[in-house]
């Protein structure tokens, strides 16, 4: 698998590398959606345990987690045969976000993508069941 890595690497910026055209084409996104992963380091933080001597009110009670974890749906823009896919239970197409902050509320871990048809516990068990995935355990 890791000899594939630098196929897959030069695949994805040929990809986006072009114009806005041939990405949105090939990845239903533009090339500006990619800047986010030059910006990973500032985005995501490493997780530290809320410890003892926490005294917000609202994480003293979750000594020893390392953060919160909610689900989201942002509206998309889909082609007409995909939008069953990805209309939500409210009736508009978007994308199931979940998203995982420390107290501080910077991310500590981000899985995007599922169709908004997606249940929430499908969603949360694919990022448990990912390769270095959501650690998830009762605080």
């Amino acid at each position: 698998m890791a000899h594939r890595m630098p196929d897959q690497i030069s695949r994805v910026f040929r990809l986006t590398g072009n114009n806005d055209a041939d990405c949105l084409s090939q990845l239903r996104m533009d090339m500006s959606t990619f800047a986010l992963l030059k910006l990973h380091p500032l985005i995501l933080v490493i997780p530290k345990p809320i410890d003892d001597e926490c005294t917000n009110a609202r994480w003293k009670s979750f000594k020893g987690c390392l953060g919160s974890l909610d689900e989201m749906y942002i509206d998309i823009q889909t082609p007409l045969h995909d939008k069953p896919r990805y209309r939500n239970r409210k009736g508009g197409i978007s994308v199931n976000v979940l998203g995982v902050v420390n107290r501080e509320m910077n991310f500590v871990y981000m899985l995007l993508g599922w169709e908004g048809s997606a249940a929430d516990g499908r969603v949360l068990r694919d990022a448990v069941n990912r390769v270095n995935g959501l650690k998830v355990s009762n605080c």
